[in-house]
């Protein structure tokens, strides 16, 4: 007969402080800081729009109260207003 033997599964710390592949919180103040630059490149029509209010505050108070982990969809989604933001014609009001 064929005895079964079973493997012990070995306990592992996690010795990462974010998963794998995951950004660290340097490159995420890295893509940050670019974020506000664009923001601050666009035009005089395109700050009078409430999408740059949005913007702003996904960049400062949002990003600087959230963890980790939701600081990558943070910038994600500033990143997508700003986008939007620069297709605006300048000369739109």
């Amino acid at each position: 007969m064929h005895k079964r033997t079973r493997r012990r599964a070995r306990r592992t710390r996690l010795t990462r402080a974010e998963p794998r592949g995951a950004p660290s919180a340097e490159q995420l103040e890295m893509e940050r800081e670019a974020l506000l630059r664009r923001l601050g490149r666009l035009h005089a029509a395109a700050r009078r729009k409430p999408g740059y209010r949005t913007a702003r505050n996904l960049l400062n108070p949002a990003f600087r109260r959230a963890n980790l982990a939701a600081r990558a969809a943070i910038l994600q989604a500033a990143s997508f207003m700003i986008h939007i933001l620069e297709m605006t014609p300048p000369s739109s009001v």
